[in-house]
């Protein structure tokens, strides 16, 4: 099928798509700050006004990929009843889950992501919710079937447990040397968790 018969917006999106992946395999190659847009326009065979027009700036690629992150882990905090069982473990595994995703984006990258954080989540959030309230809904699910303490307030340990893996991410980021965020994460989470529940959680 030529491109003529490819709908008008299918083939935008297939460009859209074709820009992230080229901009963001040079982000892991150069660094974030490293790689200007006329760098990702030339690699990706674009015009400046090309990528304006869908990105509107750098940032734009990676708030593309926080939604892309968004969307692909949210599998992790399902509702099934299986993953009810151990709500503590589930919640475990989506940060360690996240951890993977930013080590391989890099500490350039990775900073610059958290540094905008606020706005994105803001937006994330207005869209129908970020991931406290997504945790918290998670550990209200938990709570009514009985499978964490009637007591525990499900938005505040939501909270609690994004604070702490924020923290961890701040300390990778201007403390760590030599490790990727995941093995921050397999020390640092047990002691996180640990806080919360005495479930016995298996960090792989």
């Amino acid at each position: 099928m030529t491109d003529k018969h490819i709908p008008q917006a299918q083939r935008s999106q297939e460009k859209k798509r074709q820009i992230y992946e080229t901009a963001m395999g040079m982000f892991r190659d150069k660094g974030y700050n490293q790689t200007t847009i006329r760098d990702i326009c030339t690699a990706a065979g674009i015009t400046t006004g090309t990528f304006y027009n869908f990105f509107g700036d750098k940032f734009g690629i990676v708030q593309e990929h926080y939604r892309y992150l968004i969307a692909s882990r949210e599998s992790h905090l399902e509702f099934a009843a299986a993953k009810l069982a151990n709500p503590y473990q589930t919640i475990c595994d989506y940060f360690l889950s996240l951890a993977t995703v930013s080590s391989m984006m890099g500490k350039d990258l990775s900073r610059a992501f958290s540094y905008h954080a606020p706005e994105m989540v803001a937006g994330v959030a207005a869209a129908g919710g970020n991931s406290v309230h997504r945790i918290a809904l998670f550990l209200g699910k938990a709570k009514d079937c009985g499978a964490i303490p009637a007591d525990t307030d499900p938005w505040h340990t939501a909270e609690f447990l994004i604070a702490g893996y924020m923290g961890m991410m701040q300390y990778w980021h201007n403390f760590s040397t030599g490790e990727s965020l995941e093995d921050v994460g397999r020390r640092m989470l047990p002691l996180l968790f640990s806080a919360v529940t005495d479930q016995n959680l298996e960090i792989l």
